[in-house]
């Protein structure tokens, strides 16, 4: 599962599955790369973004909503932006899950709900999400990221959000994994208790899914973690 999502929500909470679940072990990698989760041997994956096609399962946990920030420094710096169009003077940390894949830039939500993508420049390209927000508090440009877990560095003041008004789209949290009939109860154990921590701590989630992505060929936009 993507690092900040498991820091944050997950890991807190571990122990209390593994008090439920005594006769269990885990092994939990915290990566924000695509991992294949047949050829690499996993039970299940969480994927935060949107999904392309393949014949695993999806079920949706929830979704992350979004927000623009900078820090402090970079704002003193390159002034405050109070318009997309203003954007063009700024620089925008890019991120993405796939170094040198294109890079799309800004992301907001049309009046018609599509989403738009304002290119942006920018001199830095990360492929993890923590690295995402070091880069941003060091000053390093614009973030567009979940708000999930922000609360003390946006009270202290280390990150400011900037054009509210123009959010991108929240991220949808899938859980994917091999066909129903195959899952052993010790993943449907842990699935079923990944829903009841996140939902605890995300918006509502909708229902089970055929997955949209899984291996080589997935298609996803790069997303923050």
């Amino acid at each position: 599962m993507p690092s900040r999502l498991a820091r944050l929500l997950v890991i807190p909470r571990l122990s209390a599955f593994l008090s439920q679940h005594p006769g269990l072990t885990l092994m939990l990698s915290t990566t924000d790369r695509r991992v294949d989760l047949v050829r690499e041997g996993f039970d299940c994956v969480v994927r935060v973004g949107e999904l392309g096609s393949s014949s695993l399962v999806a079920r949706r946990l929830g979704q992350y909503r979004q927000i623009n920030c900078a820090s402090p420094a970079y704002l003193a710096q390159h002034g405050l932006p109070k318009t997309l169009a203003e954007l063009s003077q700024h620089h925008l940390i890019h991120y993405g899950s796939d170094l040198g894949g294109e890079q799309r830039g800004f992301e907001v939500m049309g009046a018609d709900g599509r989403i738009v993508h304002h290119p942006m420049a920018g001199a830095l390209t990360v492929n993890d999400s923590e690295s995402y927000l070091a880069a941003a508090l060091a000053g390093l440009g614009i973030i567009q990221l979940p708000e999930q877990g922000l609360d003390e560095l946006l009270a202290r003041g280390d990150l400011i959000v900037i054009l509210p008004e123009w959010q991108a789209p929240p991220l949808p949290i899938h859980v994917l994994y091999g066909h129903r009939r195959q899952l052993a109860p010790r993943v449907q154990a842990f699935i079923q208790w990944l829903f009841e921590v996140l939902g605890d701590a995300l918006a509502p989630g909708e229902g089970d899914s055929d997955e949209a992505s899984q291996g080589q060929g997935a298609k996803q936009a790069p997303r923050r973690n």
